[in-house]
């Protein structure tokens, strides 16, 4: 396939995937546009800052901006989501890193877990991906299989937007529209 039939392509599965499950299901995640600040999020290590870019353009909305200034990796915002749903969970996000600032990744992460309601203990999975955007947001996303139904109780899913800084300390970004909606594509898990 051609390179320009198999972008255009992805981008199609991406706005089907996008526009169903925005459509059909409410999003589980509190306060994932930083409209005004951080209701809902807590700062494992390190504490982000409100700016006023933000993935769609609004003047009335925003986005947090994670830095690092350690040697390892730092989740700047976390969030234990309780899922009301069984079936696979798609969790996004919109990721920005501005330019000239040398090696580093933002990361999207999350554990999920059974007979947990705070997000601690054992888990039945776990996953995340590195959020490449230099220069432009960018949009990620990755499937969650939650597989009873209904799920079993206190089913959550600790969700993490993190900061590596691989060489460079002060390395840092922005996170924006983090959703985790029902995957509508692939939700009986046939890929």
């Amino acid at each position: 396939m051609n390179p320009l039939c198999k972008s255009l392509l992805q981008r199609l599965l991406a706005a089907l995937l996008l526009a169903p499950a925005s459509a059909m299901a409410q999003n589980l995640i509190v306060n994932g546009d930083f409209d005004t600040g951080f209701d809902g999020w807590e700062f494992p290590d390190s504490t982000p800052t409100w700016s006023p870019l933000d993935a769609d353009g609004s003047t009335e909305s925003g986005s947090a901006h994670g830095v690092n200034l350690a040697t390892g990796r730092a989740c700047v915002l976390r969030q234990c989501v309780a899922l009301p749903r069984s079936g696979r969970q798609v969790l996004s996000v919109w990721a920005y890193t501005p330019p000239g600032q040398g090696l580093g990744n933002l990361v999207l992460t999350y554990t999920a877990r059974r007979h947990s309601p705070d997000c601690t203990g054992g888990s039945f999975s776990s996953g995340g991906i590195y959020l490449p955007g230099v220069g432009d947001w960018a949009y990620h996303a990755l499937s969650i299989p939650v597989g009873d139904d209904p799920p079993e109780p206190d089913t959550t899913v600790d969700v993490r937007l993190c900061v590596d800084p691989a060489r460079q300390l002060g390395f840092g970004g922005h996170f924006d529209r983090v959703r985790l909606v029902p995957d509508v594509i692939f939700r009986d898990g046939v890929d």
